[in-house]
């Protein structure tokens, strides 16, 4: 029994449950409370210069002279009794820095230029400094990142920027493995471009990643920090003393710090990946995550710590590059596909006004709205598009007008609203409606769908809906699985372990929505609220022609 309770924990490839995917919704990254022990790490009050908090592996670090102090034995004491006079010019350098900043180290203090490179930031009323250990007392080499630049900038498409821009980094820093990772409307992320040392296979080229591998506060992270890096995913790690600093009764918030510690999960995924170094650097486009240069290390020599402050300069240097050049392609290749959508837009326009111009002068017919609806459905490629204008319902097909559609348009328009009450949008969009929401009504034909009810003129709810689109993916490993076994005698959970190529059909799911969409869904939706004014006043003209006629 017990060299059965001591043999290594056996893993078996499950299905992802609801419950997998809300554990790892729930970490909290920022406030992970532990760093890589690669460095170590001291958190100064600005006001007082005090030590408030350390990782625990500080005295080792520091050597003989504090190795046998406790981490708690430090709190309190001045920063200065650690690095003297480069607090002062921590202080002063990191004032004005809107992210962490080198810090130069004397030459006698405990932590020296000579063994240490410090890097500093504030974060509310304290100073973070983390220190990483030179190479051997060696200062790291210089990056010249002129080539680079230049390859960068000459890129004349978006592909060709990812490319050129993997490679360059590849090359610029040693990497094994650098890809361009671009977001997808779901946060699923795909492989645009991938370099390699010359002597390693592209493996994950096209390939796409499930949203759940960097889940929403992992990617929160990106736009407070822009880098997230891993020194060694074998280094282990040292916990904060104490668990929040000594001052405060919160924990520290660690979003900033090069050294934080990353999720357990992602160690193991990353092991399963064969890598031992791992960094991604954000790219931002319109003030939103748009990608990231992900970079890889695998089994044997690794990057020096020291080195990474100057890579990740880098790092920055070629994301800000990468994300101007971005901004001028993207834009372009917006421009080039509003030339080709803007037709839809123009044709639906085109469409209400027509129908609008024929009812003032032949009366504004139920039959005639379902014509204008349909002629709209067939030119835009929807499923259906459906309709509650006051006390009258449509929805038109491909089938035609639905003979259930008052119901059907009724409880759609019930379902939107109490979405719109738990969620607090007035837009619901859905690629897989029925997926994403069991208990919607079940429309003909209709895989995903975008429904809306104008603030100003709550009478009227308008959706429209796409019919499922089979689409051929090839993931980075089966995106549906996890592993789970007994670990210490208790039950646990670990990512999928495989990244092989895996092929799949995917159905239940609509195109993704696009903005153009959303422009068409609000055109005819202004389109009806003015036939519904103009109908209200066509009657109410009615009446009063009656009542006049009584009155003679």
């Amino acid at each position: 029994m017990e060299e059965e309770k001591n043999a290594p924990a056996r893993m078996v490839a499950t299905q992802i449950t609801p419950e997998y995917e809300a554990i790892c919704a729930r970490e909290d990254l920022a406030h992970i409370g532990s760093i890589q022990s690669t460095g170590f790490l001291i958190v100064g009050q600005t006001r007082s210069g005090n030590i408030v908090q350390l990782s625990d592996n500080t005295p080792a670090a520091l050597g003989d002279q504090f190795s046998d102090w406790p981490a708690d034995r430090f709190l309190g004491l001045p920063v200065a009794r650690i690095i003297g006079a480069s607090w002062l010019q921590a202080l002063r350098l990191v004032q004005n820095a809107d992210r962490p900043v080198p810090i130069p180290l004397g030459d006698t203090e405990p932590v020296n230029s000579e063994h240490w490179r410090c890097i500093a930031h504030r974060c509310d009323g304290y100073l973070i400094l983390e220190f990483l250990p030179l190479d051997f007392g060696q200062p790291p080499e210089k990056l010249d990142l002129r080539d680079a630049v230049a390859s960068v900038t000459d890129a004349d498409s978006v592909d060709g920027l990812a490319q050129r821009s993997a490679q360059a980094f590849q090359s610029l820093t040693g990497f094994d493995r650098v890809m361009l990772y671009r977001f997808l409307p779901d946060w699923s992320g795909e492989v645009i471009a991938e370099a390699t040392a010359p002597s390693l296979p592209v493996l994950y080229f096209g390939s796409r990643f499930p949203a759940s591998d960097i889940p929403a506060q992992a990617r929160a992270l990106y736009d407070t920090a822009g880098v997230r890096l891993i020194t060694d995913t074998q280094g282990g790690v040292s916990r904060m003393v104490p668990t929040t600093p000594a001052d405060q009764d919160q924990p520290l918030d660690m979003s900033r710090c090069l050294l934080r510690a990353v999720s357990v999960a992602h160690l193991d995924y990353l092991a399963s990946m064969e890598v031992r170094q791992s960094m991604s650097v954000a790219i931002h486009h319109d003030d939103k995550l748009w990608g990231l240069i992900a970079c890889h290390k695998g089994p044997g020599a690794l990057i020096p710590p020291a080195r990474f402050p100057d890579i990740i300069k880098a790092a920055e240097r070629i994301s800000t590059l990468i994300e101007s050049v971005l901004e001028e392609r993207v834009e372009r290749e917006i421009q080039d596909a509003a030339d080709n959508n803007s037709g839809r837009q123009e044709s639906v326009r085109s469409a209400i006004h027509h129908a609008l111009s024929s009812a003032r002068a032949v009366g504004y017919s139920r039959d005639a709205l379902v014509s204008l609806l349909s002629r709209i459905r067939t030119q835009q490629g929807f499923s259906c598009i459906g309709a509650l204008m006051g006390e009258q319902a449509l929805l038109v097909s491909d089938n035609g007008t639905v003979s259930e559609e008052i119901a059907l348009v009724t409880s759609v328009a019930q379902f939107y609203d109490s979405h719109k009450r738990m969620s607090g949008k007035a837009l619901l969009e859905s690629r897989a409606l029925h997926h994403d929401y069991p208990d919607a009504p079940k429309l003909p034909n209709v895989t995903g769908i975008l429904a809306y009810r104008p603030i100003e003129y709550p009478r009227l709810l308008l959706f429209i809906g796409l019919e499922e689109l089979v689409e051929t993916i090839t993931w980075a490993g089966n995106p549906n699985t996890v592993r789970t076994g007994i670990v210490d005698d208790r039950i646990a959970v670990r990512p999928r372990d495989s990244f092989e190529k895996w092929r799949v059909a995917e159905r239940g799911k609509s195109r993704f929505w696009t903005p153009q969409d959303h422009k068409i869904l609000f055109e005819i939706a202004n389109g009806l609220r003015i036939w519904m004014t103009q109908t209200d006043r066509s009657e109410l003209g009615a009446g009063q022609g009656q009542g006049q006629g009584q009155d003679h």
